[in-house]
């Protein structure tokens, strides 16, 4: 009977401990996309944690990862090549929830809560005129 005691708090330990991990796993798909005809840009993003992070990169470029809920996004794009384009996208759990093409400068941000996603979308230029 001891035995069994032992091994029914083993089971409801491993298995509350199996819930925790995958609440903390369960967050929100991120995803960010960054591309145009700019060879390389400067980038400027938060990640999984929130930290702003700096960045050149080779085009197309993307990134994802699992995000706490609620979760700022953000992600700035920068081009110094003249008559290029460049753009960003955040996919949220494989939706896009938004996309911003601009000629030199391209920002994406906003807030993900409780299954809804804000976004707001900043360019320098758009794309087809002056």
């Amino acid at each position: 009977m001891h035995g069994i005691r032992k091994l029914l708090w083993g089971t409801a330990v491993a298995v509350s401990l199996l819930a925790v991990l995958a609440a903390c796993s369960s967050g929100p798909k991120i995803v960010y996309e960054v591309s145009g005809t700019a060879e390389q840009v400067d980038l400027f993003y938060r990640d999984r944690r929130g930290d702003m992070v700096q960045k050149t990169v080779s085009l197309p470029w993307d990134l994802s990862f699992r995000a706490s809920d609620p979760f700022d996004f953000e992600i700035d794009v920068y081009s110094q090549e003249q008559g290029v384009t460049v753009s960003c996208a955040v996919l949220v759990n494989d939706s896009e929830v938004g996309r911003v093409e601009g000629r030199t400068f391209a920002e994406c941000r906003g807030t993900y809560r409780v299954g809804v996603a804000d976004f707001q979308g900043q360019y320098d230029l758009p794309t087809g005129g002056e």
